[in-house]
């Protein structure tokens, strides 16, 4: 551990010592308490000045540090309420501020753009510190003999609690405006449709098709699309012999799960098609995807389909090659081989077997990437995701942001862990937090390029599509060709 590491360790850990010495109403605690604060002062600024000169954050202080003051700044100040030592509506709008924030920035990560942080978001850090500082040295200052020395203690307090009061409302109306603005500059892409003569393909293997509502919804989507629906075999290839059902044409909904439309990405009697998705899986990343998080807004059918291009990735491994439009590698692929065989129950199946994977499975590997001939070492690698569509789960969206479906780029997120390798699976639970509030902080590592390597030692785990594929020692990932599609 670097020495910004056990400065950001101490500030997380100060809070109970803190609060202890103030409970023990003597001058020399009450004393200690304030120059302990003051030290953590100086070290979160001597923090934001070595990541300053250094040109970036520091490893750990970085993963870190919105734990250290969250806890410390809100812990102290909802002691010092409760003690009746300072007024609980600012700490009120401060908490609300917090709140505010996260709830935005997951709705915008929902709704596929980036909410940047303020500029002076540091300021309402520092601010709370100055405001904390003031009460301990009004504290002080009740004790004979050293009032001469801080006699302005009581108007530091205000001027900090104004000044911080002043910057959260600015940074919830900053935040509300920015949202409502993102949301009304969305550019819709593709030509808008109004699709005729379409057919709906269903998989009854999908774990939605055991459920009457879903396949009520089912019917009730063709119904309005005037659109016929075909159920699939139950065989391996389910598949086999569409050319003859698809004739002419133009426009196939696949209603199943994520596989279920990676599986029509790889069969060539698609790629001419304009492809839609109905959910009737388990995960649905595509729904997530093709309808924005809309719910059953694809249900109503004065939404018209926009038709656009989306590249598909070709996937080599040691195994062989597929097309696919998402895959992940390391502790994400084993979550997808302890899932049960299907059954109505995708949703559970799925947090069990994320459990298993937490508790059982491997989170610890050593990967050398290549991005366009350019050569990058994760020694202490958790997961990656690489992909074309920004989805939840996995976090796609959470660095790279909106993804242009048709740049020819492959984006990829790494989760890279620098403590021991036993906080492995819990800093990964972390990244998915960060992922959907689009914080750009470790453990997250964005890249993309036009073709990316990744290679081990050992073997390692591998999804696609929401499919398990086994273990490889190598993957090489690039855009293989463009596929039309329907979104909404």
């Amino acid at each position: 551990m670097n020495g910004t590491t056990l400065l950001t360790l101490a500030r997380l850990l100060l809070l109970p010592v803190i609060i202890y010495f103030l409970q023990q109403e003597e001058l020399r605690w009450l004393v200690l308490a304030m120059f302990l604060f003051l030290g953590v002062i100086i070290s979160g600024v001597w923090e934001s000045y070595w990541a300053r000169t250094r040109g970036h954050p520091t490893r750990m202080g970085t993963f870190l540090d919105p734990f250290a003051d969250r806890i410390l700044v809100f812990g102290l100040l909802l002691y010092l309420v409760l003690q009746n030592l300072f007024w609980w509506v600012p700490w009120a709008v401060l908490v609300l501020r917090d709140i505010i924030v996260i709830v935005l920035r997951w709705y915008a990560s929902r709704d596929d753009f980036i909410l940047l942080v303020e500029k002076y978001s540091k300021i309402i850090v520092y601010a709370q510190y100055g405001l904390i500082l003031g009460v301990l040295l009004e504290l002080t200052i009740i004790y004979d003999g050293i009032v001469e020395f801080f006699p302005g203690a009581a108007m530091f307090t205000v001027g900090c609690t104004i000044v911080a009061l002043i910057l959260s409302i600015t940074s919830i109306m900053y935040h509300i405006f920015h949202y409502v603005q993102g949301v009304r500059s969305r550019k819709k892409v593709g030509q808008e449709l109004r699709i005729e003569n379409s057919i709906i393909l269903a998989n009854t293997k999908a774990r939605g098709y055991h459920d009457a509502y879903r396949r009520h919804l089912l019917r009730l989507f063709a119904r309005r699309r005037k659109a016929r629906i075909i159920y699939l075999p139950l065989k391996s290839n389910m598949y086999a012999g569409i050319r003859s059902k698809l004739k002419s044409r133009p426009y196939c909904i696949i209603a199943g799960g994520d596989g279920s439309f990676e599986s029509a990405l790889n069969h060539p009697a698609f790629h001419r098609k304009s492809l839609g998705f109905f959910p009737l899986g388990a995960g649905n990343s595509f729904y997530s995807y093709f309808y924005r998080g809309k719910r059953f807004e694809y249900l109503r059918s004065r939404f018209p389909f926009r038709e656009m291009e989306l590249d598909v990735l070709e996937l080599e491994w040691d195994v062989g090659t597929l097309q696919t439009t998402f895959l992940s590698l390391g502790l994400d692929a084993e979550v997808l081989r302890f899932t049960p065989p299907r059954t109505k129950h995708g949703l559970n199946d799925y947090i069990r077997a994320s459990v298993r994977a937490l508790v059982h499975a491997q989170a610890e590997y050593r990967w050398k990437i290549t991005v366009d001939g350019v050569n990058h070492t994760f020694t202490n690698g958790v997961t990656i995701t690489l992909g074309k569509i920004p989805y939840y789960g996995f976090g796609l969206r959470s660095l790279v942001g909106k993804i242009p479906p048709w740049d020819g780029q492959v984006y990829g997120v790494a989760v890279v862990n620098n403590y021991p390798v036993v906080f492995n699976k819990l800093i990964r639970l972390w990244g998915l937090v960060i992922a959907q509030l689009n914080l750009e902080r470790l453990p997250l590592v964005a890249f993309q390029g036009r073709e990316i390597l990744i290679e081990s030692t050992g073997p390692f785990p591998l999804q696609a599509g929401g499919e398990f594929l086994g273990y490889a020692t190598y993957v090489q990932v690039k855009v293989k060709r463009k596929q039309k599609v329907l979104v909404i």
